[in-house]
């Protein structure tokens, strides 16, 4: 079988050399070639490539007023949702407001009031039967 061995070097050989002539003498492949394009003089680019999608964001509750809101959930198996929003920049305190799906004002319901800012909650899966509901807060905000 040394012979099958040559032949394989001899052909691996006749390829590489055979491109390398090739490329060195300036033959290149026809379907490798990209066409030149012009070049852009003072242009500005208006738009996106893509059309518009197909729907529009409307507020769901436009008399709500929240302005740093950071999380919204619906409580299991009620009408009521939840959400949370701050008061400073990065800082607390964080409250959430519990209202009514079909509410047209934020009912001064206060669910929660924290000095840390709220993160998000979760509620447990038995939610209905215990009440539990966990808070994720990032630690005690500094004044």
């Amino acid at each position: 079988m040394p012979w099958l061995r040559l032949l394989f070097t001899l052909q691996v050989c006749w390829c590489l050399l055979n491109g390398f002539v090739s490329s060195s003498l300036g033959q290149t492949n026809s379907k490798t070639i990209v066409p030149e394009r012009p070049e852009w003089e003072n242009t500005t680019l208006l738009g996106f490539p893509d059309p518009p999608p197909p729907f529009r964001a409307v507020r769901a509750f436009p008399s709500i007023e929240l302005p740093k809101l950071i999380t919204l959930g619906r409580i299991p198996g009620t009408n009521k949702i939840l959400a949370a929003d701050h008061e400073r920049g990065y800082a607390g305190p964080s409250r959430v407001y519990q209202f009514s799906e079909d509410a047209e004002s934020l009912d001064e319901t206060l669910f929660l009031e924290r000095p840390e800012i709220i993160y998000g909650f979760a509620f447990h899966p038995n939610f209905e039967q215990n009440r539990f509901v966990y808070v994720g807060c990032n630690g005690k905000s500094e004044e």
